[in-house]
């Protein structure tokens, strides 16, 4: 409910609020002790008097005050809890926006998992070149497998174009070589077709 009419993050309004909250209960909480006084006295008074319809009734009431008491103070206590929990929170979220740069942890968490994701996609030194070692090779055996010598001279300029552009590349990404391996069949599916 407090999140609702100040905000999520508006500890300081929080704080004002169980503040008041609490001032309110202890208040109360003195009032009640009034009422359990006068209900002891009440009580004190019908036992001198003897008449137990009055002392049964003057119990009720001092039994009534007491529990009232005791959930003003449970209540209080509540009060108490809450309003050390929003400065806690309060620190917390004021240290994670000044590490952040009042980003946030989510918006750092969002940006951590792109990294990771975007550095899944390339290949490191050792696989980047085994990729075009591998390439070299799979055009190397298509070359071995055309007939005639118009289509190897084809073969070969493509496998030439593309195995540069793999070699010039700064970053190879596994896409990067799926499409010059793309290509090898497109080659091959075209030279059939001659």
């Amino acid at each position: 409910m407090m999140s609702l009419v100040y905000g999520e993050n508006d500890y300081a309004a929080q704080n004002v609020y169980n503040d008041k909250m609490i001032e309110n209960n202890l208040k109360s909480i003195e009032s009640m002790n009034n009422r359990v006084q006068i209900a002891e006295e009440n009580l004190r008074k019908a036992k001198e008097s003897g008449d137990t319809a009055v002392i049964e009734k003057a119990e009720a009431e001092w039994q009534t005050a007491i529990q009232n008491r005791n959930q003003l103070e449970e209540q209080s206590a509540q009060l108490l809890k809450d309003r050390y929990t929003a400065a806690i929170n309060q620190i917390s979220h004021q240290m994670e926006q000044k590490l952040t740069n009042n980003k946030g942890f989510g918006y750092l968490d969002t940006q951590w998992d792109l990294m990771k994701k975007q550095s899944n996609l390339y290949l490191d030194d050792i696989n980047s070149a085994f990729a075009v070692k591998n390439t070299e090779y799979l055009y190397n055996q298509a070359l071995n497998d055309v007939k005639g010598l118009k289509s190897q001279q084809q073969l070969k300029k493509v496998m030439s174009e593309q195995l540069e552009i793999l070699k010039e590349k700064d970053k190879l990404t596994q896409y990067d070589v799926d499409r010059a391996q793309k290509v090898l069949e497109v080659e091959k599916a075209r030279i059939a077709l001659e």
